[in-house]
């Protein structure tokens, strides 16, 4: 018997078409946490989570080149397209790298670019649901093209475009009050989300951190009313994906679980910068909310690091069987 090996490994047309959307997703909470870690200074963390976003989001990318109807199809679809503007949104968070390397015109004009980038994407799912809704389409994923903006908020001190992005929170947390009823009022009269879009439930932490880390970034005296309101909303929610993981990690891994990366990184983000700010202004609870950030980034590093190692241990795995030789 001799072994007849297949062609050597190389990404083909058909193989970018079959590249899912999610891996972006997994990317963007990965980069969060990478940069994250990069504060403590860990920054081979932070080297290879920016290196996983730069490869996730040009596959992308190229499949996007590439396949322009298969991918135009998608972005238009309720559940899949809804996650397309993470593409942008990872870019956002790279754009800080970028002027970190590069300098910050480079960073600035990466950062713009994927505004004008996420306002695309985003108008994209919006005009095609528009013109075919059902609130039994509405699900948690929808916050991303449209308070997903605000990640352009959260990044903007490392290229360092405040006054802009006080606009961008401004729109984000608008945006967040109006899904957020939008979603009660589906929960309320459609009833519960469908089990096949239940992981999709985890980003329902996401919005509220999001403003919270944002408004933070943006304004150097915060509003102690709206701080009132964004960090309790950004703690509970959190809380409630934490009572979700043990019933999704449960799930056989596919890249479907990116729901539960970035609204855990983001989440610690923003009780970090909340506790940098108490610490600014010598309050009590500063220690306190300290510990609840490293409890928040111990969480989030288990997990992503848990999706990212799977998502990775795949690929390796189904290029391992392409490449291993069939016996006769």
């Amino acid at each position: 018997m001799h072994p007849i090996h297949h062609r050597s490994i190389n990404l083909t047309k058909h193989d970018f078409g079959n590249i899912p959307v999610a891996i972006t997703g997994i990317s963007l909470g990965f980069i969060t946490l990478g940069n994250l870690w990069g504060d403590f200074g860990a920054l081979w963390i932070r080297a290879f989570a920016n290196f996983f976003a730069a490869t996730a989001v040009t596959l992308m990318l190229i499949k996007i080149c590439l396949h322009p109807k298969k991918s135009f199809d998608e972005m238009q679809h309720c559940l899949i397209g809804s996650f397309y503007p993470t593409i942008a949104m990872t870019l956002m968070v790279f754009s800080g790298f970028i002027a970190r390397t590069f300098g910050k015109p480079f960073g600035q004009a990466v950062w713009l670019f994927a505004i004008v980038l996420f306002i695309i994407l985003a108008g994209l799912f919006i005009l095609a649901q528009t013109q075919n809704f059902h609130w039994k389409h509405v699900v948690p994923s929808w916050f991303i093209p449209t308070v997903g903006i605000g990640v352009a908020a959260v990044s903007s001190p490392a290229v360092e475009t405040t006054y802009v992005s006080r606009s961008i929170f401004y729109i984000a947390f608008g945006l967040y009050i109006i899904m957020l009823l939008a979603f009660l009022y589906r929960i309320a009269t459609h009833g519960k989300v469908e089990d096949d879009k239940r992981v999709t439930l985890a980003i329902i932490a996401a919005p509220a951190s999001v403003c919270l880390a944002g408004y933070l970034a943006t304004f150097s005296n915060p509003n102690p009313i709206l701080l009132s309101v964004l960090v309790p909303l950004a703690l509970l929610s959190t809380a409630y994906v934490y009572t979700l993981l043990p019933q999704l990690l449960k799930i056989p891994f596919h890249p479907g679980l990116a729901p539960l990366t970035f609204p855990l990184a983001v989440g610690s983000v923003a009780i970090q910068r909340f506790a940098h700010y108490l610490d600014s202004i010598n309050s009590i609870w500063a220690t306190f909310v300290n510990q609840l950030f490293y409890i928040e980034l111990f969480v989030a590093t288990l997990v992503i690091g848990y999706i990212v190692y799977k998502l990775l241990s795949l690929l390796f795995y189904k290029l391992s069987v392409s490449k291993a030789p069939i016996q006769h």
